[in-house]
């Protein structure tokens, strides 16, 4: 009752309502009054929280967790609204909405098989506009010229001279460090993106794409002629434009790189066939080799295609952005996911602006400026530069143009002669590699005003009649309202900092308002540098390239949408993963690839390319990071081989000559000099021999090789039994990743308890290291101790060495301070039973140790490393000999092997170990040990001489020594009964020979048990090989494998094989892993 006498009151004091529709300020719409009444039926805290939960996640951008059931409490709230009112309207508008906008609309991406294929005009990107972007088509105009022009404007030679020309013998230097090797890339992109002919200015003849149409041309007949139509390779060293070798040396250079990796691509894609379709000539008839060409081709066409557009994002626009100066990996992420998904892959045009922004004369560094005043004395001798007439000029171009036409592109030359072909039809891989240092090396000039050479007068004037009289762009002002810039008021606004400039340029145009785009471009005050500007070119421009290059990578549908392993293969996708140590950026890539005797793996020349040198060692020491990097300009890193048993035996007794790597490489990893130099560092006898015989003796109790044998005979069982799966209830037939579950798990296992690293395991789980860690552990350092010649790979080798070795030397120092000393009883004690648990043998060896003098931390660095070179030998020998005896070929060496693995007795035993041996000569795990030559002499390899010079690296190629007919007659041959004496060189390296008590008994044992399942055999199809691919060390294959990311690493991850079980049902609970494997 007093309720309603308070509305009554309420009503009589309201003031009568004035509103249109006669309704009062406290009495909704209808609309608004169903939603407000429909929201209030919401009056469950649950659906108040599942609608703010809703808001919140839908619109973080941040995956969903459907495990959440967020959409199904939506579609439940939905439910509980009444039908049909505002609030359900709304709710269901946003969710059906959301659910819409998560595929593109329309499709950016096909299945068919045509659609995973560039073409060779650019046609087809965007799948419903195919023309946009093709090679032939007209120039696209971003900015319409609103603003009437003046009825006459300033001659173009005129407005050179006052605007751009450069001061003769004048040169500024990049601020920023940019250099020349930097604008040669912009120069090939320009022509990449921008062909216009004499004949017709305003049709591109090439298409809009960044898609290395200056290798593989713009149409088809183009195309085929770089190709050789076999497995997808180009002619050697081979591009298809014409125009670019007309270009300076470093242009062609950075294009010749390309092509050559293209063929490294086209090699690996066929070696590694992802999907097993691939045959040889004498397997495939010829509709198959033409599809399979035409496969491989453009599939290594899509992945160095992504790589050249990861080197305009993470290198070029890097360094407009000078990340390398904030000491950030950022780049923008142009291919990555976006909101609106529907931005991405729609195709693009080239513009004609976008021509007119890449025109960077101004930056020509002086050999570039010299370059192209010797090219034209060659055309014009008794002219001088000044004089020459623009059409004598194009005439000289297409004279040129028309030479080439009449070669194949895989005899051209370039840089006047400079660089010729050899009889490969390859250039020389040290001059190219001279000229990309000579280019990092040398400046790029200024940007600004007055900065164009003389040599580049009739280019300058060419660009400015081209935008004045072909495209009809529109002026400076509109060009930046365009954008959002605000426009200049005046010239003195336009390039405050150079009074005469704006004067002059005031003087030829009058206003601001009529100065023309091209010239404006060029002749604006430019950024200084700082953080977000390393370009420092004009305002405008700056602004423009950014917007232009996130335009180019973000409409192309292969670098977006069909950036995938279906166009790229997985191997491919693999290979674009930013080098390390490069800031983001992935030049490096390819240097390494084209180039691999040209750069240390830590040079900064290959990591940080686009910088100069002296640039570079300024700002890595600001970074604080100087250090990490060799700076000192390459000198030729070819590895030198010897390959005959004889040479490699004396090779490897020449302690003082060739020196062995170990110990400049753990140096990096240790923390005081004495630690750093373990028993593996033989090179200084007095100090190390000592410490090996200690270890030796420390390492190795009597009985040792029988404890061995008992170890693995139980353990790889055990591991076989717990990882194999059965196929189906009542089967008998299992499966087993031997690699992953037996081969890299046994040994670890074993050199855990050796070394009392406390593993964390289901029955400890408070341990400090898992199986799989401690794996991976080991093996990066034992590849970085013995056998890191890949310079590619040597960054993030070292970085995982590092990290790896300090992290495992922290765990023995505290172990052996924990086990030594006053309290080492209680400590037993209370270990006992735990990870912590330290075996006898652990036990006497860090006794031995700190007996013989070394500290707690030297003896914890000699095991560390020691512990990972018996790791290293004795998974991956494991894994080669068992891959080796499943080969087809070696049907009846695996068939002995069989019965003796079920055989008892000594004999068995002994002839077991000669198939050992012989697995270790025939599949070794490397192709030889790396040396550094420590002084200038000549080695003898049998009868050939090798003069070798301090600093060289030396491959002792035990590889091929081990095929050595003089040594071991009939090479090819299996034989288990060889001398035993025959295979000392194989253990003449000191961690071998240190280690050859447990590799050879324990591979018999691994052996053994592996070959003694019944029907062992592969899995059908690739699953069952080794996913492996080919490389080549002072000229010697070596083999590389693919982890489950496909990335290429120095030892096999998987290997499936099945064989049949004694018992007819496994038990569900062995289908499970018991612990963490190595993956």
């Amino acid at each position: 009752m007093p309720g309603n006498l308070s509305k009554m009151l309420d009503a009589v004091r309201r003031a009568p309502s004035t509103a249109a529709n006669r309704l009062t300020d406290v009495e909704p719409e209808p609309e608004q009054a169903k939603l407000l009444h429909s929201l209030a039926s919401l009056t469950s805290p649950k659906h108040v929280a599942t609608l703010s939960q809703a808001v919140a996640k839908l619109t973080s951008g941040q995956p969903v967790n459907d495990r959440e059931l967020l959409l199904d409490k939506v579609v439940g709230m939905l439910q509980e609204l009444p039908d049909h009112s505002p609030a359900q309207s709304s709710v269901a508008n946003a969710l059906i909405g959301g659910l819409y906008r998560d595929l593109p609309h329309p499709p950016r991406s096909v299945c068919g098989p045509d659609a995973v294929y560039r073409s060779a005009d650019g046609s087809g990107n965007d799948l419903w506009f195919p023309d946009v972007g093709k090679a032939g088509t007209c120039f696209v105009r971003g900015v319409p010229p609103r603003k009437p022009k003046p009825p006459t404007l300033p001659e173009p030679e005129l407005v050179y001279d006052q605007l751009l020309r450069r001061p003769e013998r004048s040169f500024v230097e990049h601020p920023s460090g940019l250099n020349r090797l930097f604008f040669a890339f912009a120069s090939l992109l320009s022509h990449e993106r921008f062909q216009g002919s004499r004949e017709t200015p305003h049709i591109n003849d090439t298409s809009s794409y960044a898609d290395l149409s200056i290798i593989y041309g713009n149409t088809q007949p183009e195309q085929d002629r770089v190709r050789t139509f076999e497995n997808g390779t180009i002619f050697p060293d081979t591009i298809a434009s014409r125009e670019l070798l007309l270009r300076p040396p470093s242009v062609v250079t950075i294009a010749i790189l390309f092509a050559r990796y293209h063929n490294h691509l086209a090699g690996r894609i066929y070696e590694i066939d992802e999907q097993g379709l691939y045959k040889s000539a004498a397997e495939a008839d010829v509709d198959h080799l033409k599809w399979q060409d035409e496969d491989i081709f453009q599939k290594a066409r899509n992945v160095n295609v992504a790589t050249f557009a990861n080197v305009i994002v993470g290198d070029f626009l890097a360094a407009i952005l000078d990340t390398l100066r904030a000491d950030s990996s950022w780049t923008p992420d142009l291919g990555g996911k976006s909101t609106e998904r529907q931005q991405h892959g729609t195709g693009d045009a080239a513009a004609a602006e976008s021509s007119l922004l890449y025109r960077w004369f101004a930056a020509a560094s002086a050999s570039d400026d010299c370059f192209m005043q010797e090219t034209l004395h060659r055309g014009f001798p008794k002219t001088a530069i000044d004089d020459i007439a623009p059409q004598d000029f194009w005439g000289f171009v297409s004279s040129r143009v028309a030479e080439l036409d009449e070669m194949s592109p895989s005899e051209w030359t370039f840089g006047n002669g400079q660089f010729t072909r050899n009889a490969q039809g390859t250039f020389d891989s040290r001059k190219l590699a001279e000229l990309i240092m000579d280019s990092i090396e040398e400046p790029g000039h200024a940007f600004g005003a007055r900065s164009s050479p003389s040599s580049h007068r009739l280019l300058e004037i060419a660009g400015i009649r081209l935008a004045r009289d072909v495209f009809g762009v529109a002026t400076l002002n509109e060009f930046r309202a365009a954008m959002n810039l605000t426009t200049y008021k005046s010239f003195q606004e336009w390039n405050p900092s150079e009074p005469q400039v704006a004067l002059a340029a005031e003087r030829l145009y009058g206003h601001i308002d009529d100065l023309e785009l091209y010239p404006g471009l060029m002749a604006e005050e430019t950024k200084p540098p700082g953080p977000g500007s390393g370009l420092c070119c004009g305002y405008t421009t700056s602004r423009a390239v950014f917007e232009d290059l996130i335009s180019l990578i973000r409409s192309d549908r292969f670098l977006t949408f069909d950036r995938s392993s279906a166009t790229l293969t997985s191997w491919g996708v693999g290979t674009l993963a930013p080098v390390p140590g490069a800031y983001g950026g992935s030049l490096a890539t390819v240097l390494f690839a084209t180039l691999p005797g040209a750069w240390p793996g830590t040079s900064s020349f290959a990591m940080l390319p686009f910088h100069t040198n002296r640039s570079v060692r300024k700002v890595l020491a600001d970074n604080k990071a100087l250090h990490q990097y060799d700076v000192e300009r390459p000198t030729t890193l070819a590895v030198r081989g010897i390959y005959t048993f004889a040479g490699c035996s004396k090779a490897m007794e020449d302690r003082q000559g060739l020196q062995t790597l170990y110990d400049e490489r753990t140096c990096a990893a240790a923390e005081a000099e004495d630690e750093r130099r373990v028993h593996a560092c033989y090179d200084r006898i007095d100090w190390n021999d000592e410490r090996a015989r200690v270890f030796r003796n420390a390492f190795y109790p009597d009985g040792f090789e029988v404890d061995v044998h008992a170890f693995f005979d139980k353990a790889v069982p055990e591991l076989i039994n717990a990882s194999s799966v059965a196929y189906r209830d009542g089967s008998r037939r299992r499966q087993i990743d031997i690699i992953r579950d037996v081969c890299n798990v046994a040994p670890i296992i074993w050199i855990a308890q050796r070394f009392a690293f406390p593993l964390k395991t289901e029955e400890h789980p408070r341990g400090l290291i898992g199986l799989s860690e401690l794996f991976h552990d080991l093996m990066a350092l034992y590849l970085h101790d013995t056998f890191h010649v890949l310079p590619r790979h040597e960054w993030k080798l070292r970085d995982r060495a590092v990290e790896a070795s300090q992290r495992l030397a922290d765990i023995l120092k505290a172990q052996i301070r924990a086990h030594s000393g006053l309290m080492e009883p209680l400590v037993d004690w209370l270990a006992r039973g735990t990870a912590y648990d330290i075996s006898p043998d652990a036990e006497r060896l860090f006794h031995s140790l700190l007996q013989a003098g070394l500290s707690g931390a030297s003896a914890a660095w000699s095991c560390v490393h020691v512990a990972a070179a018996l790791a290293g030998s004795v998974t991956q020998l494991a894994s080669r000999m068992i891959d080796f005896y499943l080969d087809e070929s070696r049907a009846e060496e695996r068939g002995r092997i069989t019965e003796l693995a079920i055989s008892p007795g000594k004999d068995a035993s002994d002839e077991l170990e000669g198939f050992v041996l012989e697995a270790m000569r025939l599949a070794p795990i490397v192709p030889g040990l790396p040396r550094r030559v420590t002084r200038d002499f000549t080695f003898e390899d049998s009868n050939r001489e090798i003069d070798l010079k301090r600093g060289d690296m030396v491959l002792i190629a035990t590889s091929q020594a081990s095929m050595d007919a003089a040594a071991f007659p009939a090479p090819d041959r299996v034989d288990p009964f060889r001398p035993r004496e025959s295979y000392d060189l194989l253990e003449r390296g000191i961690h071998s020979c240190f280690g050859a008590r447990l590799v050879v008994p324990s591979l018999v044992s691994i052996l053994r048990q592996v070959f003694r399942l019944k029907g062992l055999r592969r899995v059908t199809g690739k699953a069952g090989m080794l996913a492996r691919t080919t490389d080549r060390v002072g000229g010697i294959p070596t083999s590389l494998y693919l982890d489950r990311n496909a990335a290429e690493r120095t030892y096999p991850a998987s290997m499936l094989l099945e064989y049949a079980s004694e018992t007819a049902l496994i038990p569900r609970e062995e289908a499970k892993r018991a612990g963490p494997h190595p993956a």
